[in-house]
């Protein structure tokens, strides 16, 4: 996803857009407006530069939000860091996504434990909770695993009402927790399939098939977000187009 200044929209239609501007350019200069002219059909590539300019500016940070499993993420040690991912922005499958910075991980299966670790402050709320665990096409049943600074173990989850979460929560073998940080510092969430557990140090018990899929989004209040375009990079944007556009010839 893509939180550019005002809004949020994903890599499709960031690409639709840059195109759409394409396209309302040729009709503007094609039509019988005076004071417009029409356009040399040589200047038709020219529109297109346009239209993928604009799309890769929207598509830059478009998944910015939206990350995927980094191995190897098997131990506490070994935990993929995922602090630079956070966003603030609408999504359908992640609760009060537009208030409270979140990052949705996705994980194509890769027969180990699976580690994340971020950092969190004391008296923040923070959200754990797999998504489309059971209905991805196979039938992993997963376990969350919360631990805290030192890799102490705080708590975990099997499975959780639908009514949790969000759009995403669409089976009750997907886990969800939710916790209050208890001290500032770095905060590890595992995943492993039932039957499984955790205490201090990691996990233990069944890890997850090379075949298991799942979305796990991570949501943590106060969290710092770094994928907002900065203003210098939307006068980039500006000048590239006004580049481009100086080319047509009326």
């Amino acid at each position: 996803m893509l939180f550019c200044q005002y809004f949020l929209i994903d890599r499709n239609t960031a690409l639709n857009t840059g195109m759409t501007y394409a396209l309302l350019y040729y009709v503007i200069l094609m039509s019988k407006n005076p004071f417009v002219g029409s356009i040399k059909m040589k200047n038709i590539n020219k529109l297109i530069q346009i239209g993928l300019l604009s799309a890769s500016f929207f598509s830059v940070s478009a998944q910015a939000a939206v990350i995927s499993e980094i191995e190897a993420n098997d131990s506490i040690a070994t935990a993929q860091n995922i602090d630079a991912a956070f966003s603030v922005g609408s999504n359908s499958d992640i609760a009060n996504s537009a208030t409270m910075p979140w990052v949705s991980i996705l994980s194509s299966g890769t027969a180990s434990y699976d580690y994340y670790t971020f950092s969190a402050t004391a008296g923040s709320a923070g959200i754990f909770d797999i998504d489309y665990g059971m209905n991805q096409g196979g039938s992993f049943d997963p376990e969350l695993v919360l631990f805290g600074p030192g890799g102490v173990y705080i708590t975990n989850n099997d499975d959780a009402s639908t009514s949790n979460g969000a759009g995403g929560s669409i089976h009750s073998y997907d886990p969800y927790i939710s916790y209050t940080f208890a001290s500032t510092g770095m905060y590890t969430i595992g995943v492993c399939e039932y039957s499984c557990g955790g205490g201090n140090g990691g996990m233990s018990g069944n890890i997850p098939e090379a075949t298991d899929t799942y979305t796990l989004q991570v949501s943590v209040q106060n969290h710092s977000t770094s994928n907002i375009p900065e203003p210098g990079t939307l006068l980039l944007l500006g000048l590239g187009l006004a580049g481009i556009s100086r080319k047509f010839k009326m």
